[in-house]
């Protein structure tokens, strides 16, 4: 802790600490990298079962990006929770998806502007995530926001 303090990183008393502004932006610029990259290379197609077997080995990796409570939501994470929470519903986890696939609506809803067409996404995976539980109202309520999103948004595949 003393480095810390010497370098007015760290204050506190025998309590409480708090953490100067600028680690905590340095790491969120790595976070946001990292969230990148497993962005851009977590292979999972849905309708490619040779995917899946890969898409397993990147979810350790996923599941440590992100952290619960955290406050800093890259825009990219969304996309990547998305694609995970998807993944693990069609491998018929479906409580650890619906839970990827809900922080990935509430992260997209954070960082888009409203009716943005990647919420959609989230939206349809969410829906179909509770209809294959049976969860029919839940499904109901997802699917619904789906439908008047798609409305406005036509050339959204």
């Amino acid at each position: 802790m003393g480095p810390l303090r010497r370098h007015a990183l760290l204050k506190g008393n025998n309590t409480t600490f708090s953490f100067h502004r600028l680690p905590e932006a340095e790491g969120n610029q790595w976070l946001e990298r990292v969230i990148g990259l497993l962005d851009a290379t977590f292979p999972f197609e849905q309708n490619d079962p040779g995917t899946w077997g890969p898409s397993a080995a990147f979810l350790p990796h996923v599941q440590a990006a992100w952290a619960e409570g955290r406050s800093f939501l890259p825009e990219g994470l969304g996309h990547l929770l998305n694609n995970a929470g998807a993944y693990l519903s069609m491998r018929a986890e479906y409580p650890q998806g619906r839970r990827l696939l809900e922080i990935s609506l509430k992260t997209r809803e954070a960082t888009l502007p409203p009716g943005h067409p990647d919420i959609l996404g989230s939206l349809w995976n969410l829906g179909f995530a509770h209809a294959r539980t049976r969860q029919h109202a839940e499904a109901r309520e997802y699917l619904t926001r789906a439908r008047a999103l798609r409305a406005e948004h036509p050339e959204y595949p």
